[in-house]
């Protein structure tokens, strides 16, 4: 670029303009191979389906006139403070993602510990905001141990996402770690939590007492040791 010289202004009219949520936007998926379909997780804790083949815009968020009726999903009182808890928290969506393998397969994060694992086959048709619903059951939830009955209330999900070959999930917390999941781990894996299964999930397991070690006169501090292990 010659100096003195101005760089070259280049608008772009978009293709569609979507105005349906009422809070901020935090992530929006794509299906590899499907470019006229666009999920977008927003914070006032619904994800929406957009299809560029049926409409290419939509009223803003409050009008009276305001009926779009593509809520996928509707977690608007879909939070938990701990993993036994019922879901009645309020939820807003910080991430979600799409499986690049298993397309019908969601993957959401939002405002509490949990990780949702939704198949979109398996979800109420379409709906309009204006209809609140009981929050559907996901057919998976992911959550580190320590954090599933952690009641904190500012921790929450940053991002989430798939592996390319869609077996693991990534999990980003904020304050906190990055944590890596099997989408599909064995019966003893100590990582996956499903709905149902929240005592056997959450559980103690007994631990032996070990023997007790003579201590010399330089130890200055005793050893650290394992007391219970959760699984």
């Amino acid at each position: 670029m010659l100096s003195g010289t101005r760089p070259r202004e280049i608008s772009m009219e978009p293709a569609a303009v979507y105005q349906c949520h009422s809070r901020r936007v935090k992530k929006l998926a794509v299906e590899g191979g499907n470019p006229n379909v666009v999920w977008s997780a927003s914070e006032d804790g619904t994800v929406r389906q957009h299809d560029f083949r049926e409409c290419s815009s939509c009223p803003r968020a409050g009008l009276v006139n305001q009926e779009c009726r593509n809520v996928l999903l509707d977690l608007r009182c879909g939070g938990k403070k701990s993993l036994a808890d019922p879901p009645r928290q309020p939820l807003s969506f910080k991430s979600c993602d799409i499986s690049s393998v298993r397309p019908h397969q969601l993957l959401v994060g939002g405002s509490d510990a949990f990780a949702r694992l939704y198949d979109r086959r398996m979800l109420p048709p379409l709906s309009s905001c204006q209809t609140r619903r009981k929050p559907p059951p996901c057919i998976k939830m992911f959550c580190p141990l320590h954090l599933a009955e952690n009641r904190k209330s500012n921790l929450h999900l940053t991002h989430v996402a798939f592996s390319p070959n869609g077996n693991e999930v990534l999990l980003s917390y904020s304050g906190e770690h990055v944590y890596l999941f099997d989408v599909d781990p064995d019966n003893t894996s100590p990582v996956r939590y499903t709905a149902d299964d929240v005592r056997d999930q959450l559980c103690l397991l007994p631990f032996h007492k070990e023997p007790r070690k003579q201590k010399s006169k330089r130890d200055k501090f005793p050893a650290k040791r394992n007391l219970c292990r959760i699984c």
